[in-house]
């Protein structure tokens, strides 16, 4: 994919990409199940993308917590992102039609409730 060209990885963009669909700086365990990975694994992305810059992390009303927010230099990287992840879905998608992508949807989120229900560990 194009998100190479800014040194990033699936792993290193997509917390990125996850942080603007938060209202609000979500807390790191929150961000971890929005991108369905462990928490230790969101540490080590977060520890990447803090030292270089794209986002902070802040003490939470509760002390033990932590929230994740972009800066100024994150907000901008993330919007590269989201034009190349929409341009790529356009691409991918071009020959899809309406129906058949409410469809898709559909029997995957059926899916994920069947997955979720299962007591697996």
């Amino acid at each position: 994919m194009r998100l190479k060209e800014y040194g990033l990885t699936e792993a290193t963009w997509r917390p990125l990409l996850h942080l603007s669909k938060f209202e609000a700086p979500p807390r790191q365990t929150d961000l971890a199940e929005s991108l369905s990975i462990e928490g230790p694994s969101l540490v080590r992305l977060l520890d990447t993308l803090e030292r270089d810059g794209y986002v902070l992390r802040c003490a939470d009303a509760d002390r033990r917590t932590k929230t994740v927010r972009l800066t100024a230099r994150g907000e901008t990287l993330q919007r590269k992102i989201a034009a190349v992840v929409a341009e790529t879905r356009g691409q991918v998608l071009a020959d899809v039609s309406e129906r058949q992508l409410a469809v898709a949807i559909e029997v995957l989120e059926e899916v994920q409730r069947a997955i979720q229900t299962l007591s697996i560990s």
